[in-house]
């Protein structure tokens, strides 16, 4: 079966350098100036120094982050030292910004170039503690930890940490992001990984469709190179040269030189596994003998480490023993304490390779030490599995635990709840009983301060009408008497002296029967209008006091009908403003005008006297007030030296309209 790449470790030197284009500084760094620079003083820190010197500090800060990216891998150890001399810098100003920025370039420096994935986890760790890293920065930090988890082959730990980085990818809003691109990568080494190349597959295409939209072409020739992988795997051979093909044209869309050193690296180990697979191993020793010189220029470890077993295995084919002999034992030596799938596929071809040679001896050796290899790799693939079950069930019983708890919090607050609403509902009973309460006690009054003025006014009335009908039958009979009297002894006294006393008791008697008339209405019933009680009881007073009376009724030939006892209550409003205007006015007119509009009759009584200070009204105004606000009315005083007005509105009720 052909497989373009049995062995991670050379993918997982692609993978992290995928991480490598941060930010902005993604696109050719135009750093010619400073490549010539470089060759011309054949010092690299001063010519660094020479070529930022003249830049501000913002400027200077972003070239020495783009520089990293476009030299970082060819020169690490110069730029290293410029990192770390900016980070002091910036770190005094506290310009964490530029921190975050200078740690990443340090951070991929420290894998592509040294390998250093144990100090890239510790960084990657220290900036997601310690530093204001936005949520996609977050994403790609996470990715690179679990990376190298994916490196020591601890899937379990990987896994959990794209479980989180899933997470923080969902609350991105942009929708394509290098983040995308980083976890989509990482995800789908782990299926790979766990030779579940068909997911591996579909998240590698959809790393792939991420750098096709934001132009990441390094990443579009990796995506192409690992579906290849993947579908040589599965035996898919045509379909793995198509998208081999496809990368090689992608290749030459790559503007940053180290990616492209790093893209033609990979394609060429790709393309010698594929012409071995396809029995064409001249084609694939070209390739990996490219490979392994590429490798040596750069210094590039895990490119040079498969390259040389790869090259072995190919002599081995070919019966070139000696050659086949010397790759292999050197590829051996390199993958020690690294990388045990790659010696288990060393430790069989040199047992292979033994056998052809006829050295028994050496041969079982080495198939001794693939047992061994192949044992301890079944034993940490049983205690990975032995892991993975554990840590399923510790992440289900985590979920139920985090369920129950939710569940418990959720029947707690719909407690507090319910008992909150309790208490909200006998606040507001409670509330409802005070309005309620004070509602009683002021109606309670209101009905006293009501039966108090209609047992007042009739009280009055019964008073009024008794010393009427005293008045009436007693003092004017006597008087009456008395007259006749003095009219029939006309002997004794002259007839001047007795025609005045005639006339004095005559005068008098008409003056009590005015009072009698005024203390009593009982000569009026209910089916007698407001109007004629009003319209009698000034033409009463008309024949006795010097003022002329207006009155008018409108409409005029409505009639209006009140209730007993309040049509009693409003003639007394109306006799006590006529008696104050008579008494203390000095007026020689009174306007009296009764309009009914709607369901209110509306009344005007003007004098136009010298008028009052209301300050020193008297009692007879407080009753007026009184006696108006018992009918629900509204009454209003405007008082000058030019006379008097009250402005009157009484509401009349439905029986009382019924009967105009």
């Amino acid at each position: 079966m052909y497989q373009i790449s049995s062995i991670i470790p050379f993918i997982i030197f692609l993978f992290f350098h995928t991480s490598c284009t941060h930010s902005a500084y993604s696109q050719n760094s135009n750093s010619e100036t400073l490549e010539m620079a470089i060759q011309d003083n054949g010092k690299l820190r001063d010519s660094l120094n020479l070529t930022y010197s003249t830049l501000s500090d913002s400027k200077r800060i972003e070239k020495i982050i783009s520089d990293s990216r476009e030299l970082g891998y060819f020169y690490p150890d110069e730029m290293i030292h410029l990192i770390d001399k900016t980070l002091k810098e910036v770190r005094e100003t506290r310009n964490k910004r530029a921190e975050i920025e200078l740690l990443f370039q340090r951070n991929y420096i420290m894998i592509d170039a040294y390998s250093d994935l144990e100090g890239s986890s510790k960084l990657s760790y220290y900036m997601l503690n310690n530093l204001p890293v936005t949520l996609e920065e977050q994403t790609q930090l996470l990715d690179l930890i679990a990376r190298t988890h994916l490196a020591k082959s601890e899937l379990v730990k990987a896994q959990i940490l794209y479980q989180e980085a899933l997470i923080r990818l969902k609350k991105i809003e942009k929708p394509y992001t290098k983040a995308h691109i980083n976890v989509y990568w990482g995800i789908a080494v782990t299926y790979s990984e766990s030779q579940n190349y068909e997911k591996s597959s579909d998240y590698y295409r959809k790393c792939l469709d991420q750098a096709l939209y934001l132009g990441k072409y390094y990443m579009v020739t990796s995506c192409y190179h690992n579906l290849a992988s993947n579908a040589g795997k599965m035996d898919q051979m045509r379909i793995s040269k198509e998208y081999l093909d496809s990368a090689y044209n992608t290749s030459d869309k790559i503007s940053n030189k180290s990616d492209r050193v790093i893209s033609e690296m990979g394609l060429l180990n790709a393309y010698g596994d594929f012409y071995k697979s396809d029995s064409k191993l001249d084609s694939a020793l070209i390739c990996f003998r490219k490979s392994i010189q590429l490798s040596d220029k750069y210094n590039d470890f895990y490119t040079k480490s498969y390259a040389t077993q790869a090259l072995g295995s190919v002599y081995l084919e070919l019966d070139r023993l000696d050659e086949a002999e010397a790759y292999l034992l050197n590829s051996y030596e390199m993958f020690s304490n690294k990388t045990p799938s790659l010696l288990l596929e060393n430790s069989f071809n040199l047992y292979r390779l033994y056998k052809k040679k006829g050295t028994f001896e050496e041969s079982l050796k080495w198939h001794e030490d693939y047992t061994a290899i192949r044992n301890s790799i079944q034993k940490a693939e049983n205690i990975q599995i032995i892991a993975q079950a554990t840590t399923k069930y510790e992440v289900e019983l985590k979920d139920k635990t985090i369920t129950l708890l939710k569940k418990e919090k959720i029947l707690e607050a719909q407690a507090k709840e319910k008992y909150k609403r309790q208490w909200q509902i006998i606040i507001v009973l409670f509330l409802l009983l005070l309005v309620l309460g004070a509602f009683y006690v002021n109606h309670n009054r209101h009905q006293k301060s009501k039966k108090k003025i209609i047992n007042q006014v009739l009280g009055e009335e019964r008073e009024r009408t008794r010393i009427s009908m005293d008045l009436h039958d007693g003092v004017c009979a006597q008087i009456t008497t008395i007259s006749r009297i003095v009219k029939s002894n006309h002997q004794i006294h002259d007839a001047a002296w007795l025609t005045k006393v005639a006339d004095k008791l005559d005068h008098l008697n008409l003056e009590v029967r005015d009072i009698s008339h005024n203390l009593s209405l009982i000569k009026y019933d209910q089916r007698t209008p407001f109007q004629h009680i009003v319209e009698d009881y000034i033409g009463d007073i008309q024949e006795t006091v010097p003022i002329r009376f207006v009155v008018k009724f409108m409409p005029k030939n409505e009639h209006i009908f009140l209730a007993s006892n309040r049509e009693l209550v409003l003639f007394r409003v109306i006799q006590e403003i006529c008696s104050n205007a008579i008494k203390y006015s000095q007026t020689e007119t009174m306007n009296l005008n009764f309009v009914r509009k709607g369901n209110s009759l509306f009344i005007t009584i003007t004098d136009h006297g010298i008028g009052f200070d209301k300050a020193a009204a008297g009692n007879g105004i407080s009753n007026v007030f009184e006696r108006i606000k018992f009918l629900k009315g509204k009454v209003e005083l405007d008082t000058k030296n030019n006379g008097t007005t009250f402005n009157i509105q009484i509401p009349l009720n439905q029986n009382e309209l019924n009967q105009k």
